[in-house]
């Protein structure tokens, strides 16, 4: 079954018509307060990044600090045949149960 339009209500139309204005109106509010909003921006961040350069301009370079020099370890010699050494053990596996994120995942009902 199709529809047949037999006459155009012109008061829907208008309400219509109305609305589509008002909400195009809206929009381009909407878009000129955002390309200024933008501009701003864009203005505040060439005078901050201005205001940095010359900031450096006016201080001394600092010299970079002298690593700290350690010692080289020595290598421990092979382990003869038969002889067991104890080595370091590796840390322990780290647990949510031991975290300070467990309350982020404690189960909730």
């Amino acid at each position: 079954m199709s529809w047949v339009v037999k006459a155009w209500k012109p008061e829907l139309l208008q309400a219509a018509e109305r609305e589509a204005r008002r909400l195009h109106r809206a929009a381009g509010r909407e878009a000129r307060d955002a390309a200024a909003y933008l501009l701003v921006l864009e203005e505040l961040g060439a005078q901050l990044r201005e205001d940095v350069r010359r900031q450096r301009r006016t201080q001394e370079p600092r010299p970079l600090p002298v690593p700290e020099k350690r010692p080289v370890p020595t290598p421990e010699p092979p382990p003869e045949q038969g002889e067991v050494r104890v080595t370091q053990s590796r840390p322990a596996r780290a647990s949510l149960r031991d975290s300070p994120l467990t309350e982020l995942f404690r189960a909730t009902g």
